[in-house]
C-alpha cells in the first residue's frame, strides 16, 4: 500500500486523534516513517492533541475532559488517580489535564486536604492553612515573611539570648563553686 492513497486528511486524524506515531502508521501502512512524515508535513508533536495521547496510553476514556475531572475528584488527585488506572504515572495525567484545561490544582492532593483557620503567632490576623501543615498544638504560624522576621526578631532571638545567658551564669556559678570547694 502506497502512503500516496491515504489522503491527507486520514493521516491527519491517524497522526494527532488516533493515538498512532508516525513509526505504528509506517508499519501498518508498510513503508517508511520518513515518507509518513514527507505527507504529513506538519510537526507531529504540536499537533498531537489531547485524543492523541489518551488514546496511546490506551485510555480513550481519558480525552473527554468532564470524565477526567469527575475521575481527579473521585481518586483526589493524579496520583491517586494514577493508583486506580496503574499503569499510568502522576506526570502523563496532569500532563493530559493541562491539555484539556483543567485547573492543576485538582490535579494535587493538597486540593482535597482539610483547611483551618488560625491566627498569625505575630500579626494576629486570621489566616487559614492546610491541616496537615501544623503539626504540634500551640504550633507558631505565620501568615508571611515580615511576620517571620519580625517574630524571630521579637520572640525566638530574645529567648535564645535570655537561654544562653542563663546558661552562662549557670557555669560560672559552677565554677564559683568548684573553687569555693578546693580552697
Amino acid at each position: 500500500m502506497d502512503v500516496q492513497v491515504l489522503s491527507r486528511k486520514a493521516l491527519k486524524k491517524a497522526l494527532t486523534r488516533g493515538g498512532m506515531t508516525g513509526a505504528d502508521l509506517a508499519r501498518k501502512v508498510g513503508v517508511t516513517r520518513e515518507a509518513i512524515r514527507c505527507r504529513y508535513k506538519g510537526s507531529l508533536r504540536k499537533a498531537r492533541t489531547a485524543e492523541w495521547y489518551a488514546n496511546y496510553y490506551g485510555h480513550p476514556e481519558m480525552a473527554n475532559k468532564e470524565w477526567l475531572e469527575a475521575a481527579l475528584r473521585k481518586a483526589k488527585g493524579a496520583a491517586g488517580l494514577a493508583r486506580q488506572l496503574g499503569d499510568l504515572s502522576y506526570v502523563k495525567i496532569r500532563s493530559q489535564a493541562e491539555r484539556l484545561g483543567i485547573d492543576l490544582a485538582l490535579c494535587s492532593h493538597y486540593f482535597y486536604t482539610e483547611m483551618v483557620e488560625v491566627k498569625c503567632a505575630f500579626c494576629h490576623k486570621k489566616i487559614e492553612v492546610l491541616k496537615s501543615q501544623i503539626r504540634r498544638p500551640g504550633q507558631a504560624v505565620l501568615c508571611n515573611r515580615r511576620c517571620f522576621a519580625g517574630w524571630m526578631k521579637e520572640v525566638v532571638w530574645p529567648r535564645r539570648r535570655e537561654v544562653a545567658k542563663k546558661a552562662r551564669m549557670e557555669e560560672m556559678q559552677r565554677k564559683l563553686n568548684g573553687r569555693r570547694r578546693a580552697a
